[in-house]
């Protein structure tokens, strides 16, 4: 079932009367709604959420689930293009956490989300948090305060086609696109991520069994992509370059200790066929001044990095303030 969230409606076409030819009350096309909390109310597992084209001003908040054969999906309708940008609109919202997010998703499962563009949010563009089986493609996260897209625990949470960009203000948190916490197979692939204020990608603080592929990371503050404190990643065919500042390398693997206090090591890195260039290292390891870390089965092979002459860093870097315990099964080779 096919449930409309039109912006243009002047009521709720609650009577099956929706007509998508006339977006007015005159068809017979299904149900329409005025706002998204309204269509949101209205759907059950295995339908979809259609958005009319347009600019909604208020939130995304999805706070039901799909079941694990029926999914609840959201999406632009086919060929239009909807927008939610929340600069001009008020910061407190019925049913919305304080932190005011452009899509909003909280102990949810079983969700697909698509074809959307959230500008200005005053938190975060998409905030998940401890959610399974969900999918985000084919969107758009620009101009928030804090992150653009991020998720903190669950499962199964795979990001793809997407562009982030313009997010993360300095001193705001997380990063562009963050994948924290208590995190169990995730991915993003195939995706922008550019000219944010922070770190470009960020999966920190006890991740497991995540795929990082074919994405362009580039021109954001700190690294491009950053793994800190993650266990079992595979990061492949990405390409990062022109960190904006001069102390930053394209790709970052650190252990910070002081935001990690379970103190999650990195173990079970592959990083391969990865092109790193444009930055003040290529790839730095990093270890926060608080005497304690750990690196194994770190794999960096056939990576090509090249013209990383922001600083004097170099290719590889090994910066630490106490000494690092590399453990063992690292092997850097055929780069």
């Amino acid at each position: 079932r096919i449930i409309y969230v039109d912006k243009s409606l002047s009521a709720n076409c609650a009577s099956n009367n929706y007509s998508k030819a006339s977006r007015n009350c005159s068809g017979s096309d299904g149900n329409a709604y005025t706002t998204f909390v309204a269509g949101v109310a209205a759907m059950q597992a295995g339908d979809t959420m259609a958005i009319r084209g347009g600019t909604y001003t208020t939130p995304l908040v999805i706070n039901k689930s799909g079941t694990t054969s029926a999914h609840l999906r959201f999406m632009n309708y086919s060929g239009e293009t909807v927008i939610i940008d929340l600069a001009s609109s008020p910061h407190t919202y019925p049913g919305v956490p304080t932190q005011i997010s452009g899509v909003v998703i909280y102990n949810q499962n079983n969700l697909d989300i698509e074809g959307l563009i959230v500008r200005n949010a005053p938190t975060f563009g998409f905030a998940g948090q401890n959610n399974n089986n969900i999918t985000l493609k084919n969107s758009e996260f620009a101009y928030s305060w804090g992150s653009g897209i991020t998720f903190g625990a669950g499962s199964n949470i795979h990001v793809s086609n997407v562009k982030v960009h313009h997010n993360s203000t300095p001193g705001s948190w997380n990063e562009a696109l963050t994948f924290a916490g208590l995190l169990d197979n995730f991915s993003l692939t195939d995706s922008e991520v550019y000219d944010n204020g922070k770190e470009g990608i960020d999966v920190k603080y006890g991740p497991t069994n995540g795929l990082i592929a074919r994405n362009r990371s580039y021109r954001n503050f700190g690294p491009n992509i950053y793994i800190d404190g993650a266990s079992d990643i595979v990061i492949r065919d990405n390409v990062t370059y022109d960190t904006t500042s001069n102390l930053k390398a394209c790709f970052g693997i650190g252990i910070e200790s002081i935001h990690n206090p379970n103190r999650y090591p990195v173990n079970n890195l592959k990083i391969f066929n990865n092109l790193m260039y444009g930055c003040a290292a290529g790839l730095v390891f990093y270890q926060e001044p608080s005497g304690w870390a750990k690196f194994t089965n770190v794999r960096i092979e056939h990576n090509t990095i090249v013209d990383n002459n922001k600083n004097t860093w170099g290719g590889i870097m090994f910066q630490a303030v106490f000494p690092v315990d590399f453990g063992s099964g690292n092997t850097i080779k055929n780069n």
